[in-house]
């Protein structure tokens, strides 16, 4: 489970206000807004995408990181 401050920083990351929220409203509110940005086939380049974001993707809400070539990767770039 991804901490409070990292997940702060995704939230600032991805716009959304979480004043007033705990923690398990916070993941909850990042997933759906996940979902909306990333939850299709698509490719998306990690440019502009904090660490703490690919992380909490693949490590806690299972998305799946391709390079260009097909291979996995985990969310650092790394073949998996």
């Amino acid at each position: 489970m991804a901490s409070r401050p990292e997940l702060k920083g995704i939230a600032d990351e991805l716009n959304i206000d979480i004043s007033g929220m705990t923690t398990k409203e916070m993941e909850k509110e990042i997933r759906e807004e996940i979902d909306k940005r990333f939850n299709i086939n698509i490719k998306v380049g990690n440019v502009g995408l904090s660490e703490n974001l690919l992380r909490f993707m693949s490590e806690e809400f299972d998305y799946i990181f391709k390079d260009k070539k097909g291979n996995l990767v985990n969310y650092k770039g790394e073949k998996i």
